[in-house]
């Protein structure tokens, strides 16, 4: 009933006890990019150790929607390289603007290294140059084919 919904007028409703069935095992939030930076700023400042911003929205999830008795685990899914401007500006560095610049500056400001599978992308011939805009993607998807 749900997908035939979905399918024939782009949505579907849940009703009150539906919903409160999904809420006895479920629940979500969400964090803001200057949440995810001060639970970056905040973790690295307390365990020594960077997180990404997938990882900061967990620990937010964590502090305000699970029951402290419960055991929990987070696992970082994602790896902070990746967000290197993100980190770098969490760790105080507003005016970063470039991936390799922001690595730079976190080795040289915490004791953090960039992994050497990382570090050896930036000397890589770039393969794929072709940068799209939104409008043309179909017209190379269909040049591509």
């Amino acid at each position: 009933e749900l997908m035939d919904s979905l399918n024939k007028i782009g949505r579907y409703t849940l009703t009150k006890e539906e919903l409160a069935s999904i809420h006895e095992d479920f629940d979500a939030t969400y964090a803001t990019d200057s949440e995810c930076k001060e639970y970056i700023a905040r973790y690295y400042e307390e365990e020594g150790y960077i997180i990404d911003p997938h990882t900061a929205t967990c620990i937010k999830a964590y502090e305000q929607k699970t029951p402290k008795e419960l055991k929990s685990i987070i696992y970082s899914t994602a790896e902070w390289t990746k967000f290197s401007t993100t980190v770098a500006q969490a760790l105080g560095e507003e005016g970063i603007e470039s991936d390799t610049k922001a690595l730079e500056w976190i080795v040289n400001n915490t004791s953090q290294i960039v992994p050497p599978m990382i570090e050896g992308l930036f000397g890589k011939e770039i393969k794929h140059p072709i940068v799209v805009n939104e409008d043309g993607i179909k017209g190379e998807i269909v040049k591509f084919l």
